[in-house]
């Protein structure tokens, strides 16, 4: 799925963005989330479901696997694909990464909405450079927040 395309993801600060000035500029960025088919969200997510071999595992495919549970993991990212999220500003992209963890040799599916991983995700798309090696690692801001990133391994 690696395509090029001529739509760069605005990295700059989005904060006083929202509702529908939020939306715009997501549907702008990430045109294909409009077409998401729902019945193929729903799909993946009862395979995750049916691949389950223990109730641990059963409970954990409920919940799915987010970006900032992969803190110091590092990954072969394989791909990427993309959906809407509504979050409490309004619509943002949603990026479903398909990534091998290093040390394990485990297939992970994973999500993320952090703004660096998302912006780092989508720009990797564009240049065509899956599979790429990667750490996911978390930085204080110089204004004291806590942000996720990627660090090349």
């Amino acid at each position: 799925m690696a395509t090029k395309k001529s739509v760069v993801v605005d990295d700059s600060d989005d904060d006083g963005l929202s509702g529908a000035a939020l939306e715009a500029r997501t549907y702008e960025q990430f045109p294909e989330i409009r077409d998401v088919d729902p019945e193929a969200v729903a799909e993946r997510m009862a395979s995750r479901v049916r691949s389950a071999e223990s109730l641990d595992e059963l409970f954990d495919s409920l919940t799915g696997q987010a970006s900032d549970a992969m803190v110091g993991k590092s990954f072969e990212f394989r791909d990427v694909a993309w959906q809407p999220y509504r979050s409490q500003r309004g619509i943002i992209p949603l990026a479903v990464c398909d990534a091998v963890q290093l040390d394990t040799g485990e297939v992970r599916e994973f999500v993320t909405t952090a703004k660096m991983l998302v912006t780092f995700l989508r720009r990797a798309q564009q240049l065509g450079v899956y599979p790429f090696k990667a750490r996911i690692v978390e930085k204080v801001t110089t204004s004291g927040q806590k942000a996720l990133n990627f660090e090349r391994v």
